[in-house]
């Protein structure tokens, strides 16, 4: 299993990094390939989330099916990029 380090996820996003086109083709490798492979979640972070879902009042917010292409939709026509991106999968 290889697990992909979120600076790769980072680099392979945003294009003015000098490592862009490195983490890009590797992130393409595996997406494309047969091995298998992960993204971690973060312990710190994982842990101040179940902070904040333990109130009563709190909901999560998940994805359904329709997901991939809706964000993508989101993206394309606010041109969302960078932070903005985050944005648009809520909307």
């Amino acid at each position: 299993m290889i697990a992909v380090d979120t600076n790769i996820l980072v680099y392979a996003h945003r294009a003015e990094m000098p490592l862009h086109e490195p983490a890009l083709r590797r992130l393409r490798q595996l997406a494309e390939g047969n091995r298998p492979w992960a993204l971690p979640g973060l312990a710190p972070a994982l842990e101040f989330l179940e902070h904040l879902l333990a109130s009563p009042s709190a909901r999560l917010l998940l994805p359904g099916p329709a997901y991939p292409t809706l964000f993508a939709e989101a993206c394309r026509d606010g041109t969302a990029r960078g932070n903005l991106a985050f944005d648009a999968q809520i909307a």
